[in-house]
């Protein structure tokens, strides 16, 4: 039985395969990480196009900022415990000043099967058409810059919650941890010391 557990580990792969897993699970948590979009580069390019000293476009510029943030409110509160605590429900994003009143109402008209983290963004981009034809964005090309960063702000939101909807396959956890004990096992079978 020695004998046959000491050969034995020399069949098991197990630092290929534990190499193999820990590569995914390492490359998937650091993309997780690279994937949480960041609002100040679409805050900066907000505050810099839409002109006007006004109380009307000073709301516009808060307004488009808070939509960002309550995007990834929204998403965050889909993917993660600490921020469902804070925010165990839409209620709680009004009472933070996130959405307002009649935002929610809205907010709770639209059917969802696989959430609505994605709604504001509809809102945000008829707010920055809206400043548009009101003159308080100069130039077509101003809008393209706006919508185009907000776009790459939008898909990190929808690359962070289709992580959390899409996890490691079980069975590579599977794999590794039978690998793991049957190597343990075999090893401590076959290193045992028997008199010849």
């Amino acid at each position: 039985m020695v004998e046959y557990c000491s050969s034995f580990t020399k069949l098991i792969p197990l630092s290929f395969v534990l190499g193999f897993y820990v590569t995914i699970v390492v490359e998937r948590w650091w993309n997780q990480f690279r994937a949480v979009p960041w609002p100040d580069k679409a805050a900066m390019l907000i505050q810099a196009h839409i002109h006007g000293n006004d109380e009307r476009s000073r709301i516009i510029r808060r307004t488009l900022v808070r939509y960002l943030i309550l995007i990834q409110a929204l998403t965050f509160m889909a993917v993660s415990t600490k921020v469902r605590k804070r925010f165990p429900n839409e209620d709680y994003l009004v009472e933070a000043g996130l959405m307002t009143k009649e935002e929610k109402e809205v907010y709770d008209e639209v059917p969802a099967l696989y959430g609505r983290w994605w709604v504001p963004a509809t809102w945000f981009t008829s707010l920055i058409i809206k400043s548009r034809k009101e003159g308080r964005i100069k130039d077509d090309i101003l809008v393209q810059q706006i919508l185009d960063e907000f776009h790459e702000y939008r898909g990190g939101c929808g690359l962070v919650f289709a992580y959390d909807w899409i996890s490691v396959p079980l069975v590579y956890t599977q794999t590794v941890t039978i690998a793991t004990y049957t190597y343990f096992l075999s090893t401590l079978m076959g290193n045992q010391y028997i008199e010849s």
